[in-house]
């Protein structure tokens, strides 16, 4: 017994240590702080609402020039709303433009019957709407959204080559008009690559085209600016939201307040879920990118209040 005490210590004074009885050590209990499991609920809830990440598929964001074309609107907001999608995807370092002189691969259409649009190129082109998940379609193709939006995405390898199997098609209807890569018939595209790590992957999705048409009946009365920065958010990330009122600290929920109440656009959470969407490494499964916007929403003041 005095050998181990004579041990002991030794030990306790090359590590610079004094001796403590088992009575005054403090006992640690590792965990998390209410606050924070609340704010990783809350973010939770945002990235899960978002549609930003469905499954395990990869996120997928704009690696082309984006080419901007608004419609319908008289020119003082057509422009107000084209510049604010430009200023935003220059602050994510995107290279964008306004139209003339590019070819449009983002569409904003606005119109007094948005869903008879949305019903029309639909049935002309059901293809276009093969990436809308089920739970999205009755927002899209009901009557009672006034902005609906829905893309077309790619497959790139990691060095932002086109995946073998893919063919050039275009998607029209009158105006507006836009073209993108239709997948192989399998609806798998392949990559080639190799990585040892288990959260890496060969392939990456990329944003080919977006679509967005806001009702002008449903959006009258509503501040145009606000209307430009939810029309924003919608083209520079593939959301397809499964409830806008759920969502109150976002531009999302626009609607969902009286019209002419200004809501200051763009909110900071997210502008937090754009920044982190372009700041990830885009060859990583849904369950990383999924990781990641929770913890980096979980940081934003408005998106941890819930």
């Amino acid at each position: 017994m005095a050998r181990a005490g004579l041990i002991t210590a030794t030990l306790l004074a090359l590590a610079g240590g004094t001796s403590v009885s088992a009575q005054d050590s403090p006992i640690v209990v590792e965990g998390e702080r209410e606050s924070d499991a609340s704010a990783r609920e809350a973010a939770r809830a945002v990235v899960r609402n978002s549609g930003a990440i469905r499954g395990d598929r990869p996120i997928a964001r704009w690696r082309e020039r984006l080419c901007v074309d608004v419609i319908g609107i008289e020119e003082p907001a057509r422009a107000m709303v084209e510049q604010r999608i430009l200023d935003f995807a220059e602050a994510l370092d995107l290279d964008a433009r306004g139209k003339p002189g590019c070819r449009t691969n983002v569409s904003v259409a606005f119109t007094f019957d948005a869903a008879q649009l949305v019903e029309t190129a639909r049935t002309r082109k059901p293809r276009t709407f093969r990436e809308v998940p089920s739970y999205h379609e009755a927002a899209l193709f009901g009557s009672e959204a006034p902005v609906r939006a829905w893309y077309r995405t790619g497959w790139r390898d990691r060095m932002g080559r086109a995946a073998a199997g893919q063919q050039l098609a275009s998607v029209s209807m009158d105006e507006p008009s836009w073209s993108g890569m239709l997948p192989n018939k399998d609806d798998a595209p392949i990559t080639s690559g190799s990585s040892k790590s288990r959260v890496q992957t060969d392939g990456t999705r990329v944003i080919e085209s977006a679509m967005i048409v806001i009702d002008r009946d449903l959006a009258a009365g509503y501040r145009v600016d606000d209307v430009a920065d939810l029309v924003a958010l919608h083209a520079l990330a593939e959301l397809y939201p499964r409830d806008t009122a759920s969502d109150p600290n976002s531009v999302l929920a626009l609607f969902e307040t009286p019209a002419g109440e200004p809501r200051g656009g763009l909110s900071q959470c997210d502008w937090t879920l754009l920044e982190q969407l372009y700041a990830m490494p885009a060859a990583r499964a849904g369950r990383f990118h999924r990781g990641a916007l929770v913890r980096a929403l979980a940081q934003a003041p408005d998106c941890a209040a819930g």
